[in-house]
């Protein structure tokens, strides 16, 4: 149930499937391990299950950006944009996630950058 969701969430941000599988099972392990310090007070699962996702996927992708030489502190929003929708991203998108594409749209090119910063 979940997995599809991560799946998605990591080929979103890595853009290649083989590095999206790895990041998911790396995080899955480290889910597995630190399942006794998830705190149901604090939020649900799925969300600390993401945000465990997300930063193994951000630290994949600073260490290829370091790597490269490429780094820098300017993000542009198709960095973040779907290169296409493969069929596990397209079943992962709900109404909830396409209200909030339609609201990101709405505002001005630095706010959008702002939170993209800012989640990502």
């Amino acid at each position: 149930m979940s997995s599809g969701r991560l799946y998605a969430s990591c080929l979103r941000m890595l853009r290649r499937e083989d590095l999206a599988e790895d990041v998911l099972q790396d995080a899955f392990i480290n889910i597995w391990r630190g399942a006794s310090s998830f705190d149901p007070s604090r939020g649900a699962a799925l969300t600390w299950m993401t945000s465990i996702v997300r930063n193994r996927a951000l630290d994949l992708l600073r260490s290829a950006h370091v790597q490269a030489g490429q780094m820098s502190d300017e993000f542009h929003d198709e960095d973040f944009a779907s290169q296409g929708r493969s069929p596990s991203t397209a079943a992962a998108t709900d109404a909830s996630a396409e209200a909030v594409a339609r609201c990101m749209q709405q505002l001005k090119a630095p706010q959008r950058r702002c939170i993209m910063m800012a989640y990502y």
